[in-house]
């Protein structure tokens, strides 16, 4: 049986309904926990798994976008906004391999854009050094934000927005 991984993505995309009128956004889990992924350790490396996380991250908003393209009329679609995030817990990113990487959409790009404000450079961010080698961090835009969950854990999560996409929602 051959495995296609263009309609798993697919499959996945209908399923979350990304297309649907939220109230505000809505966040696609793709990955939760990497030590529950285990099954991936004879392909990939450890050590790999940020890179490939952050890689099919990519592949499912622009399957998104391209899924959004076909279904959404061209007014519609200067305020439809996708994009990929990392969560990142540095106190268990080693020892539990921490680390949560969603996908988050929704039909009111321009709003959903007006709540993130800190701009910062990808490759000042502890996810780059993970990614750096493999994928093509210059086509996103990356805000930063930081929350202290608790008293032990302070989490940080960085958005990756298409600058293209961006840049459209910005300009409408």
């Amino acid at each position: 049986m051959k495995y296609n991984i263009i309609k798993e993505i697919k499959d996945f995309i209908d399923e979350h309904n990304i297309l649907r009128d939220y109230e505000t956004f809505e966040q696609m889990q793709m990955f939760y926990r990497i030590k529950d992924l285990d099954c991936l350790s004879t392909s990939i490396a450890k050590e790999h798994y940020t890179p490939f996380f952050a890689d099919m991250a990519i592949m499912f908003v622009n399957m998104g976008l391209l899924y959004a393209k076909s279904q959404l009329s061209e007014e519609e679609q200067k305020d439809y906004l996708i994009y990929w995030g990392i969560e990142y817990i540095e106190e268990n990113i080693v020892e539990d391999g921490f680390l949560h990487v969603d996908v988050c959409y929704t039909r009111k790009g321009k709003e959903h854009l007006s709540y993130l404000n800190e701009v910062v450079d990808y490759k000042n961010t502890k996810i780059y050094k993970y990614v750096k080698d493999v994928i093509g961090m210059s086509e996103f835009t990356c805000y930063y934000t930081k929350s202290e969950e608790d008293e032990c854990e302070s989490v940080e999560y960085y958005c990756f927005i298409p600058k293209k996409i961006e840049q459209q929602i910005r300009q409408s």
